[in-house]
């Protein structure tokens, strides 16, 4: 049986720059945080993005939002793979820390 992942709320960050512009900005410049309510927002009106689930790949197989790429943080270099257009819009959600 799989354990339930670790306590806490999500952490759903959005990048809106290109991979090539976020080498050169500050942190800041590159992603923030959104709601949920602002993501369900998104996904209501169609809007193209990427979202990427960071969990562990059996919490994601158990559970995900629908449409959600599994790259957990320990193969995140994989990601310019996964998601090869650098100019999209991604959106990140992880577990926060109890």
């Amino acid at each position: 049986m799989l354990d339930p992942p670790p306590t806490g709320g999500f952490t759903l960050v959005i990048a809106d720059v290109s991979w090539q512009k976020a080498k050169t900005a500050k942190e800041d410049e590159v992603t923030r945080n959104i709601s949920r309510e602002e993501l369900k927002e998104k996904m209501d009106r169609g809007d193209e993005f990427f979202l990427v689930d960071t969990l562990e790949e059996p919490y994601y197989r158990h559970s995900h939002l629908p449409g959600a790429i599994n790259i957990p943080l320990e193969k995140i270099e994989r990601a310019t793979e996964v998601i090869p257009d650098k100019g999209a819009e991604i959106v990140v959600y992880c577990m926060d820390p109890p």
